[in-house]
């Protein structure tokens, strides 16, 4: 008696079906949310290596922020190899769009790519990654979608600002008491997917938005998802507004974090 197994492989948008005669039956689903075990809370694993070498008073350190690799893996991989080069980064900031469909297997792929690197690495969902079951394997392999740390007396404030796909406004109150708390860090940066200039938002959200980056003298604010590479004070408020490229169009920033300054490399690769 013939066995009829379904295999289904997924590449994209398409779903290839098969049908052969066989002993093990398998499938795979763009809405599967199966995380290994060793792929989920990377959030807290990732924050747990890069603290325990932050010093409780201000040292100047590196980072890198890249954004937006969708299924660009070829030139988001080449960006990976110069990061790893680098000896002077303490971590990398990936500013969302992780996925591009939102399939388990392109956020594996992702982790993957990332865990080779030799220095920890910390994520912002974006709006691609809420697509399909993203939203859910998002909060699985990574954990919360706000979250704040200190390193070096510098306060991070990464925060979820997509709207239109989470069907969500930004958890203004959070994002609030955390800039509060960094008044008495040397600098705030902050992380969100989106800048507060794109027109997914309302003319009040962004207004609040903004409005919380100049009452709380936040020194960057970091972002992707826009393909455009930006580096500018966007409200004419003092506050810099950092936007990262995506990474199929090879630009990634790294930014030094001095006593009285902030300085942002654009790299071309």
């Amino acid at each position: 008696m013939r066995c009829l197994t379904l295999l289904t492989s997924i590449f994209l948008s398409s779903l290839i079906i098969s049908f052969t005669g066989c002993t093990k039956t398998f499938d795979y689903s763009p809405y599967q949310t199966f995380v290994d075990k060793d792929e989920r809370n990377t959030t807290s694993n990732q924050l747990n290596k890069i603290l325990i070498n932050s010093s409780d008073t201000f040292q100047p350190f590196r980072f890198a922020l890249i954004s937006d690799n969708h299924l660009a893996y070829d030139s988001f991989t080449d960006a990976l190899d110069l990061i790893a080069q680098d000896s002077s980064l303490s971590f990398v900031l990936h500013g969302g769009d992780i996925a591009d469909n939102g399939f388990l297997r392109e956020f594996e792929v992702f982790h993957n790519h990332m865990a080779d690197l030799p220095i920890p690495f910390l994520t912002v969902i974006g709006n691609h990654d809420y697509l399909s079951n993203g939203e859910d394997v998002y909060a699985i392999m990574f954990g919360e979608r706000n979250y704040s740390f200190v390193y070096n007396d510098i306060k991070f404030v990464v925060f979820d600002n997509v709207t239109l796909e989470s069907n969500q406004v930004p958890e203004f109150e959070w994002i609030e008491k955390e800039l509060t708390d960094g008044l008495n860090h040397t600098h705030t940066l902050t992380l969100s997917h989106i800048p507060p200039t794109s027109n997914t938002f309302t003319i009040e959200q962004q207004e609040r938005l903004s409005s919380l980056m100049k009452n709380f003298k936040v020194t960057l604010s970091m972002h992707g998802h826009i393909g455009k590479y930006s580096f500018e004070e966007s409200f004419e408020d003092g506050v810099r507004y950092l936007t990262v490229d995506l990474s199929g169009q090879r630009t990634f920033a790294i930014i030094e974090v001095q006593l009285d300054s902030v300085i942002v490399n654009r790299i071309d690769y």
